[in-house]
């Protein structure tokens, strides 16, 4: 990520309430797409789950990515 982009994102990751609500968006997703993985009928849609959760899981983590860039940004 970069830093403009880590600045734009800012207002997101730093407003505790809508912060709050995407994470709990997002965990409810994340059990949704467990449960479809545990009975995936086929290889393909196995996959797809596997990457739905991966997407999941980078935007819950989103707040972490967003000072790293903020961080990394400062010190160039």
């Amino acid at each position: 990520m970069f830093k403009a982009q880590a600045q734009k994102l800012s207002p997101l990751v730093n407003s505790p309430e809508e912060w709050e609500a995407l994470q709990e968006y997002l965990q409810e997703q994340i059990n949704l797409t467990y449960k479809a993985l545990g009975v995936a009928k086929s290889e393909s849609e196995m996959f797809h789950k596997q990457g739905s959760l991966a997407s999941l899981v980078r935007l819950q983590n989103l707040k972490e990515s967003v000072r790293h860039a903020s961080d990394i940004g400062d010190k160039e």
